[in-house]
């Protein structure tokens, strides 16, 4: 996957270090030697035991010498499902290098009846927006997004920083592994993820896996080659209405 990507999304390659973790044993199979120390080859991976202090999840953690995208076993089945999960944890070990620090900002606002209602909103218009048949609808949807968001953020003043930032770090990382996971129906598949918004119970964390992807792909469509002059202190949406005029 990160092969035929060649780069082109970022601007640098996502392959590396991967690490397949069980949780009960601790035990790992990984695409590359340790540094520090030799795990033991068996054919073309290698295998070794994970220390008890290293947390086990899918995420990006330093071991051995390397910076690993860590995989929890076992890894999903399904496709596109699988694929996401890979290029969305490869992307986390390689966000620092592109300027987008890690960050965890508090959404109280989503635990809100006003915040809850106005994220739903903006996630069906979002919806609406990828399904577009035509550049008139699709703009007349973003504005919609793009409405009810700064109604949540006038009744939320720290809302916009905190939810800016989660979308530059869980919500990219969303965006790039349904990206590159050369899923051939990815527009319908995300139109249908942001549709399970409105079933999701608490959106403290969760809100970014819904407005990143779906702010990232309005984006490429908007204006091709955004992330190469991207200021990285500007939020996906505010990038949406400068490149669409609105």
């Amino acid at each position: 996957l990160c092969e035929a990507d060649g780069g082109r999304a970022w601007g640098v390659s996502l392959c590396g270090p991967v690490l397949i973790a069980a949780p009960a044993t601790r035990q790992v199979i990984a695409n590359m030697d340790g540094v520090d120390a030799p795990l033991e080859r068996d054919g073309v991976v290698f295998r070794g035991q994970l220390p008890d202090a290293v947390p086990i999840a899918n995420t990006a953690v330093p071991w051995n010498g390397r910076v690993w995208t860590m995989l929890v076993a076992p890894v999903p089945a399904d496709e596109p499902g699988r694929s996401i999960l890979l290029m969305y944890e490869a992307w986390h070990r390689i966000q620092d290098q592109i300027g987008l620090k890690a960050a965890n900002a508090d959404q109280p606002q989503l635990a809100m009846e006003a915040g809850r209602v106005s994220l739903r909103l903006e996630l069906r218009a979002l919806a609406a927006a990828l399904a577009a048949s035509d550049q008139a609808a699709r703009r007349v949807a973003v504005e919609d997004a793009l409405t009810f968001r700064p109604w949540r953020h006038v009744r939320f003043p720290e809302a916009q920083v905190a939810e800016d930032a989660m979308e530059r770090h869980e919500g990219l990382a969303e965006y790039t592994g349904r990206l590159l996971s050369r899923d051939e129906a990815m527009i319908p598949h995300l139109v249908e993820h942001l549709g399970r918004g409105d079933r999701v119970r608490e959106y403290a964390r969760s809100s970014a896996y819904y407005t990143g992807p779906a702010y990232g792909v309005l984006l490429d469509a908007a204006a091709p080659g955004w992330k190469a002059s991207w200021d990285r202190r500007e939020g996906l949406p505010q990038l949406l209405a400068q490149a669409m005029g609105l």
